[in-house]
């Protein structure tokens, strides 16, 4: 996993490196007694601000769709309000320790609860981003054979000089356009036909053949109709 060290990763970096060496710097020229709980809660709180950048290079460094990407700033959240949560709870503990003694077992579990609940509120929102990020990427892989072939008739359709001809390419534009935009293993095999007859219908456009046009737009919106029954039957 690599961290792309862009503006706001920097900033962020910096902001928690501000609030990590003033809570340092307080901690150590404060006079106050500093017994074991307060000692425990400097430690578990500096671990947080480590854990809390940990918790940005996994928020911001995954993700290669625009969904999964957006996914990464509750796992960032996830890492600000831990390192909010520790740093009160840590702040809390010196301050009450330096009054009345607190047992080091208190700090010991409270700080290990919230380091757990933060590691699995952060595991469970990457998973749940993995996941929509594999449906967005086979939703991709599935549509785009559809997008394809609205791109190839649309750019046949500007190529075409004859009224007649263009009159056909449109309806056929209109047929590909609202066809099932979703295909299967089952149409495979007609769509690799259909794109190969794009291919040749753009060239016999191309060439003004007015008569092979037509036939291949005949041709082609047979397989059209032929891959729109796969796809519902498919469907079932």
């Amino acid at each position: 996993m690599s961290m792309t060290f862009n503006k706001k990763n920097k900033s962020v970096i910096a902001v928690f490196a501000i609030i990590a060496v003033v809570y340092a710097f307080c901690f150590i020229i404060i006079p106050f007694p500093k017994t074991a709980a307060s000692w425990l809660s400097f430690v578990f709180t500096l671990i947080s601000f480590v854990a809390g950048l940990a918790i940005v290079a996994v928020a911001f460094s995954k993700g290669t769709t625009p969904i999964s990407k957006f996914y990464g700033f509750p796992i960032f959240r996830i890492g600000y309000l831990y390192m909010a949560a520790q740093l009160v709870v840590g702040v809390l503990i010196c301050l009450i320790a330096a009054f009345v003694s607190v047992p080091y077992w208190i700090v010991l579990v409270s700080s290990v609860v919230l380091l757990a609940l933060a590691a699995i509120g952060v595991i469970a929102t990457d998973n749940t981003r993995d996941i929509i990020e594999q449906i967005e990427l086979e939703t991709e892989r599935v549509t785009k054979p559809a997008k394809l072939f609205n791109l190839d008739i649309q750019a046949t359709v500007d190529l075409c000089t004859d009224e007649a001809v263009k009159k056909e390419l449109r309806a056929l534009a209109e047929a590909f356009k609202y066809s099932d935009p979703v295909s299967s293993e089952a149409t495979e095999d007609l769509e690799n036909t259909l794109f190969e007859e794009i291919a040749v219908l753009r060239e016999t456009v191309s060439a003004n053949d007015t008569e092979n046009a037509l036939v291949q737009i005949a041709k082609i919106t047979n397989h059209l109709n032929e891959r729109n029954r796969l796809c519902k039957a498919y469907k079932k």
